[in-house]
This record gives structure tokens, sequence and C-alpha cells, in this order.
């Protein structure tokens, strides 16, 4: 184990949830432009998520088994760094001289740049259909993502390991950055016929060249399925931002002092106090006080907001942040790893699901306990008739 005492099943798992992470500004400006996830937007948001894990898939896993030699000197030559940038085509090219042919064709050289070049491919297409960025942006784009995955690689999944368990090459970095330029060039011959997934106009249709796009479509009250996905970006936010945090500022701290830090008495408090009180204390009372409609980050994405008699408070907002926080704080606390907090996600959406479906009003546990109930951000409450169904009533914010 590395500086993170952290297990490497959670560590991929935490990279999972950032890729959702990532995605929910996506949701969000679908919810607003076209009312809900379905139709061809929810799709291309569905395939997206689904390539960015397979992508985490195959550039991380699987993951070593760790003994005492696992970091011996010249354990494997395709483990630490490669900094030639051309070393696989140099590779290919000297395979090339050596077998030429057929042979060459079926080569693993052949195969690892072809594969790199593939593995990027998709990004780019998406980016050049679906969004107006330029050629140059795209490459950027890609040379970052990948160079992010060579870190990940090299630094043994940021501390995770004690040493690297696969090969960083900057090599990859470029082919990977050539894949996503080539992506570019499908995504843009495939847009005049593609839908945007992202358009401003009439749900699901794409505007022609110069057609005024239609008016948003109305939010009615909301449904059990956008309720889920508030609570659960909120706890993905939660653990994301957690982890994020403790790289940052206890990073430094375990650089400097080594391993030794993790021994001390005062450590553990200092983990759950940076990775999970503080984030939890942000993200579900500073961030909703800061807003008018009191809504958290998870809510913002679905457009909802919590709704009472008038502005809920500090007491209702705390009470129905501790429904959702303690219990991930406390998994944290355990020292719980990549299943205990998988557990304490279902736990709590469950939790709040079963009462929501169990009570003719529809409230949930969270607002039980903070005496709210939460409606669209139109302030188009739950009904029980309307609930389920998430049938259009009402009108949703300009």
């Amino acid at each position: 184990m590395g500086i993170w005492e952290v297990e490497p099943g959670a560590a991929v798992l935490l990279l999972g949830l950032a890729v959702l992470a990532a995605l929910l500004p996506w949701c969000h400006r679908l919810y607003r432009r076209h009312g809900g996830l379905a139709g061809w937007p929810a799709l291309v948001l569905g395939a997206t998520a689904l390539y960015l894990w397979v992508v985490v898939a195959i550039t991380q896993l699987p993951l070593p088994a760790t003994t005492a030699q696992f970091c011996r000197p010249g354990r494997s030559d395709r483990t630490g760094w490669e900094p030639r940038p051309f070393s696989s085509l140099v590779e290919l090219a000297d395979a090339a001289s050596m077998v030429g042919g057929v042979d060459l064709l079926t080569s693993s050289d052949l195969r690892q740049v072809v594969l790199n070049v593939v593995l990027f491919l998709p990004l780019g297409a998406l980016l050049g259909s679906q969004t107006r960025l330029a050629l140059w942006a795209v490459a950027v784009i890609g040379l970052g993502a990948s160079a992010a995955i060579e870190l990940t690689q090299g630094t043994g999944l940021w501390g995770v390991f004690e040493c690297p368990y696969r090969l960083a090459e900057l090599s990859d970095v470029l082919t990977n950055g050539a894949g996503a330029a080539l992506g570019w060039g499908v995504g843009r011959w495939g847009q005049g016929w593609l839908p945007q997934a992202t358009s401003g106009a009439a749900p699901y249709a794409r505007a022609t060249a110069g057609e005024a796009a239609g008016p948003p479509p109305p939010l009615g009250p909301p449904s059990l399925g956008r309720r889920f996905l508030a609570v659960a970006a909120d706890l993905v936010l939660l653990l994301v931002v957690g982890v994020l945090a403790q790289l940052v500022l206890l990073g430094p701290l375990l650089v400097l002092e080594g391993r030794g830090v993790l021994a001390r008495s005062w450590f553990p408090a200092l983990r759950v106090l940076v990775g999970a009180v503080l984030p939890g204390a942000g993200l579900f009372l500073l961030v909703p006080l800061r807003r008018p409609d009191r809504a958290t980050l998870g809510q913002v994405t679905a457009l909802l907001a919590p709704s009472g008699d008038g502005a809920p408070g500090v007491g209702a907002l705390a009470r129905r942040a501790l429904i959702r926080w303690v219990p991930l704080v406390a998994l944290i606390a355990a020292g719980a790893g990549a299943g205990g907090w998988a557990v304490a996600l279902l736990a709590v959406t469950l939790a709040d699901g079963v009462t929501t479906l169990w009570r003719g009003d529809h409230r949930s546990l969270a607002g039980l306990a903070s005496g709210t109930t939460t409606v669209s951000a139109g302030g188009c409450p739950a009904t029980p008739g309307d609930a389920r169904s998430g049938a259009p009533a009402g009108r949703r914010p300009r």
C-alpha cells in the first residue's frame, strides 16, 4: 500500500464516481434545455458515461496483487516511466525491420499503437459532432486526458501503490491525442446527420439552420427518477470532493512528513475532518445557504429545490444534511472501503425512495426530518398522482 490508506478497489471506484461528477453539468444542461433525460440527449449522455468507464477500466485494471517483492528493482520492463516521446513508433519500426509483412500486422507493437489511437477516437468524435470546438481544442483535450491517465499509472494510482504497476509512456499521450484529432474529423463528417444532444431546440429534435429554438418544455412535479438522481449526485459529489480535499490539504503533509504521519494518533480524525466533515458542511449547508432556493448541487442538477414555510433555515438544512451525510462520514471514519461506500450510497438512496413510495404525500426521509418537501425549480410540488409519472404541470423558471 502507498501513502494513502485506501484499498485499490476503492480508488478505482472513486475514479468511476469522478466520471459521473464530471457529467453532472451536462446533465443539468439537458434538464434546462429539454426538461428531462430522454431520447437522443439521454442516449448520448449514457454512451459518454459508459465510454469513460471503459477508458478507466482499460487503463487502470486489472489491479495487481501486492507482495513483498512487488516494488523490487527490475521486476518488469512494462512498469515505471518511459519519457521518450515516440518510443512506441521506434519499437514498431524495429519490429517492421525484423519481421515485416503479415507478421507485423499481428504484432503487439502495431496493436498497441492502433489501440491507443482507437481508444480516443470516440472522445474526438463526440466533441466534434456535439460541440463547436476547433480541431486544436479537441487535440488539447485529448492530450490532457491522456496525460492524466499516464500520470495516474506512473504514480501508482496517485500513491495507492508504492510504485507504478503499469508503464506510463509519453508516446501513449501523443497517439491518444492523434486519436482524438482523427475522431474530431469523424464527428465533423457526421455532424450533418446526427442530432445535437445539447441543442436548445424543441426536445429531442434537431433545429435546422436559421430555425428559431422553441420554448423550453415545462417541468412538472418532481418524479422519483429526478429525486433519486439528485440524492445520488449529492453523495457522489461528497465522495469526490472529499478525496480532492485530502489530496490538496493532506497531500503536502504526507509528502513532507512521510508515512510516519499515518501512525500519529490525530491523523485519522484529521482525515475524517478534511475528507468528510468539511466537504459535507460545504456541500449540504454552505452551498444551499448561499442559494436563494436553498438547493444542493445535486438538486440543482435535476432542477429541484426544498420548500417549506418560506425559505428553509439553517436548522432545516442541517437536519436534511444529516440524513444523507452521517452514514458516509461514519463509514469513512470506520475505514470502510469500496464495498462500504457502495452500501452507503444504496442505503441512503433506497431509504429515501422507500419512504417516498410508502407515504401518500411522497415526502422523503430527509424531507420529514427537515419539515420540507421537494419541488421543481419552478415551484411545482410533488403530488400523489404526479410524483410517479412526472407529468408536465407548472412552469420552469426563466
